[in-house]
């Protein structure tokens, strides 16, 4: 492939100002808070499974960088739902 880009009848891409990289910037609220939303809308789990998260307040954090509030929402329902 690499002796192809020599080739002036392949085609040139610029990539000037394009940029590739990890939407997951941060950790903490870029992955697991967000992942049943996005599961969601990748039609991989029912809508009713995600409404009924999203209804009882619940969230996960990565590696528990922030721990469950038990205030917010009931950590057993919101593991029955996660599992």
């Amino acid at each position: 492939m690499w002796s192809k880009f020599g080739d002036p009848t392949v085609m040139k891409m610029n990539l000037k100002g394009f940029i590739v990289g990890n939407g997951a910037t941060d950790w903490t609220f870029d992955v697991q808070p967000v992942f049943p939303e996005l599961v969601k809308y990748f039609n991989l789990i029912p809508d009713a499974v995600y409404q009924e998260w999203d209804r009882s307040g619940c969230t996960i954090f990565f590696n528990g960088t922030i721990t469950f509030d038990d205030d917010v929402a009931n950590l057993t329902v919101c593991n029955n739902i996660w599992d």
